[in-house]
């Protein structure tokens, strides 16, 4: 299969996704607008102020089918990508007009060298188990995309046009105490 083949069968796939997580997002705001109640009280939760986040317990969800797995580095399943689009954020996100904002990051530039990109990370952030998250977790995870090894959906790193320009890198400006 060609790059220009590849480019398009993931376009496609891509649109879809966005088509079937419309239409889901939009079943569950019809369904949960259900659940509200017309005098504001909260008769069946838990009595909580917004500094009482309550801890542990279980979320269930309904799904059209099970996930294959929740690795976002290889998971190639709608349904998996909708879980792990709640549990996992990236180092940016496209807004409704495809322009990068920073989630992860919160800022980058282009070096002068125009194939490494500077990116600030956001500090204080920890993933579940309480441990930092650092540019290691970030370089990691570039890693493990790009090694051949690792079975995973290749369209979302395909490159096209001038061969110069695919040597890319990024750096991650470190902080310390």
């Amino acid at each position: 299969m060609d790059m220009d083949a590849l480019n398009e069968s993931c376009a496609v796939a891509s649109a879809r996704r966005q088509f079937l997580v419309g239409l889901g997002t939009s079943v569950t705001t019809t369904l949960l607008a259900g659940c509200t109640s017309d005098n504001g009280s909260n008769a069946n939760g838990p009595k909580t102020t917004p500094d009482e986040i309550p801890k542990g317990g279980t979320l269930e969800v309904t799904a059209a089918a099970d996930p294959q797995n929740l690795d976002p580095h290889t998971t190639t399943i709608d349904v998996a990508q909708m879980v792990l689009d709640n549990v996992v954020e990236g180092l940016f996100t496209l807004d409704e007009n495809l322009k990068l904002e920073p989630v992860l990051a919160t800022d980058y530039k282009l070096r002068d060298n125009e194939t490494t990109y500077d990116i600030a990370l956001k500090e204080n952030v920890t993933f579940h188990d309480g441990s930092e998250f650092t540019s290691a977790d970030v370089k990691y995870s570039i890693e493990r995309i790009l090694d051949p090894d690792v079975p995973r959906p290749r369209c979302w790193f395909t490159t096209r046009g001038d061969s110069s320009k695919r040597d890319a890198s990024a750096a991650f400006p470190t902080t310390t105490s």
